[in-house]
Formats: C-alpha cells, structure tokens, sequence
C-alpha cells in the first residue's frame, strides 16, 4: 500500500490485525476452500481491546470485520454507517475482504473502505506497524 493517509492506514491495520488473529486462532486458513469459524472473536490490537468476525463468502473468499473499543453488541446487531456505527459498535470499525482465490491479498470496495472512527483513537491505530501474516495488505478488487 503506497503513501496510505491515516483513515486508509487506520483501515489496513484494524483489517491486518484481525486477520492474524483470525489465523492464529484457527478460525481461518488461507486455503480458499477452507470455512470459516463465523463466530465473534476477541483480541488487543496496538494495546486496545478489539472484536473480529470472519464470513465465508464465494469464491473463496472471506469477508472481516473488526471493531476497536467494542461495546457489549453482537456485531451484526448495528446497521447503518458512519457515527451510527460508532454509537452502537465501538470506537472504530473497519470491514474488507480477503482474496483467496487469485492470491492471497486483503481487498476494499471501490472509492472509500468500509470504515468508521473516533479522531481521539485514529493517531494510535493509524500508526500500528503490523505485517500481515501470509497474505498481503492490497491487492486488486473483484466484483
């Protein structure tokens, strides 16, 4: 990932992190055919309390989900973006895809990633160094 300002940076690193907890937790592999464990799982990120959550989606790829700070929700009980979000997750979330098929590579939609988070906690999480474990932190988006 090339010159990544800190909401971007911020991203990659939430996504990067659970993703290796994810692995070392057994609760993913970076085989495609491999199903996930879909339950909520914790772990510290960057010294801060965090919650992950894998799904298998097609192609083998998975879909991840990661809140920093996380309230006492289940994860798929919030909808909406942005500050609602944050009211009802955490500090910070972050959502992506990784690509298991064609490469092994954390992926973002198109424009802006999936993501949302406090000011207060960005300059921490932004400035994490975190290598991903096995897979790679970017790579091209499939529809």
């Amino acid at each position: 990932m090339s010159a990544p300002n800190g909401r971007l940076k911020a991203w990659r690193n939430m996504l990067v992190a659970g993703l290796n907890a994810a692995l070392a937790q057994g609760r993913i592999t970076l085989d495609e055919d491999n199903e996930p464990d879909e339950t909520p799982f914790d772990f510290t990120f960057a010294g801060l309390p965090a919650r992950g959550r894998v799904h298998g989606m097609t192609y083998g790829e998975l879909s991840i989900t990661v809140v920093v700070n996380p309230k006492p929700t289940h994860l798929t009980l919030c909808a909406g973006e942005g500050d609602h979000l944050l009211r009802c997750l955490g500090d910070a979330y972050a959502s992506g895809w990784l690509e298991r098929r064609t490469g092994k590579y954390l992926q973002r939609t198109f424009g802006r990633p999936l993501f949302a988070i406090r000011n207060g906690i960005k300059p921490i999480i932004a400035a994490a160094h975190i290598a991903p474990n096995g897979f790679a932190d970017s790579g091209k988006f499939f529809l």
